[in-house]
């Protein structure tokens, strides 16, 4: 659940221009990138970024704050490759985790990162609404089917190996994707109890809290049996799916928790939520931002918020554990 500092971090970066700290070396394969829109209901589109393995030689690409070398629409390696979506936190973007992207690339993915129409760092008119989360099922049910039927290269893609990375709010939409049942009426009942937690204090500004519909209206459920594996960061709303919520999830779950995590203090109750216990990572020092890539000098200067961590935590040491574990993962769960 994170909105404003997310919304001023994003804001920052495409005015400032300052680079990541990590800077993606071109590898073999390289990367290939594209951005394309996925038609939704109603005739909308939702923004997808993709990188994928490409035989089309790398370059040095600026790309608003980053200077990445990818192949810009690049011809892929031709070959099938399992499909990692990716979903951004509230007020974040399609680069949000733009390193780990071109990680999983090198090593062979296909990742596509959806930028939710209603909550990135442009457009937060959806953003703390009961209706964003079911939006952002949506939208990933829809990018998933757009890159399987009508995307160009879409014979690159494995249908039977796809998996999902979701970091905060993106959390949470893995969790309802996986086969998660969320009741709103939970998260607005939380509010009502715990006032300063950090996130409804964000979203009393966003969206007032008004009385409670009828509880099968709070539902959302939005499962897409085509996603397979979840990797989980700092899931945000977990109150939502209590006390059974998760009991029919079936995608196997690796499920990141920050110890030091002052705006998600209850991501941890996945674990005892879910009928499977997912491969659980608990890092001691980190916060809820330490799952974003490293920051520059100049931009920690720029964007405290959201580049600070603890003392003595290295965020870039981190990051290649975290990058190191995620592709483990998947190429584990996603195996033929």
């Amino acid at each position: 659940m994170i909105i404003r500092y997310v919304f001023l971090f994003m804001l920052t970066l495409c005015s400032v221009g300052f680079p990541m700290t990590t800077k993606a070396k071109a590898l073999s394969p390289n990367v290939g990138m594209t951005q394309v829109s996925a038609p939704i209901s109603g005739g909308a589109t939702v923004a997808v970024t993709l990188w994928y393995p490409s035989v089309s030689a790398s370059h040095s690409q600026s790309l608003g704050p980053y200077q990445l070398d990818v192949a810009m629409a690049g011809e892929p390696v031709a070959k099938r490759h399992p499909l990692i979506i990716m979903s951004h936190g509230t007020g974040g973007s399609a680069l949000s985790e733009v390193n780990l992207a071109i990680s999983l690339a090198k090593a062979g993915f296909v990742v596509a990162a959806v930028e939710h129409t209603g909550d990135n760092y442009r457009d937060r008119s959806q953003s703390f609404s009961q209706n964003n989360l079911a939006a952002r099922s949506h939208q990933i049910s829809a990018a998933v089917d757009y890159l399987l039927k009508d995307w160009r290269h879409n014979g690159i893609i494995d249908a039977a190996r796809i998996g999902m990375f979701g970091h905060s709010a993106g959390g949470t939409t893995a969790l309802v994707i996986g086969g998660g049942t969320l009741d709103w009426g939970n998260v607005v009942q939380f509010c009502m109890t715990q006032p300063e937690d950090w996130g409804c204090k964000q979203g009393r500004q966003q969206v007032p809290m008004r009385s409670l519909p009828d509880q099968d209206a709070t539902q959302i459920k939005a499962a897409d049996t085509r996603i397979r594996a979840l990797v989980i960061a700092a899931p945000a709303m977990t109150h939502g799916f209590a006390p059974a919520g998760l009991k029919k999830l079936k995608p196997p779950v690796q499920l990141w928790v920050a110890g030091m995590d002052k705006v998600v203090t209850n991501a941890g109750q996945v674990t005892r939520l879910l009928a499977v216990k997912p491969e659980l990572h608990e890092v001691a020092n980190a916060g809820h931002f330490s799952f974003l890539p490293a920051c520059s000098y100049g931009l920690r200067a720029a964007a405290v918020e959201i580049c600070s961590d603890q003392p003595g935590f290295d965020r870039e040491a981190f990051q290649r554990e975290f990058t190191s574990a995620i592709i483990r993962f998947f190429r584990t769960r996603l195996r033929h």
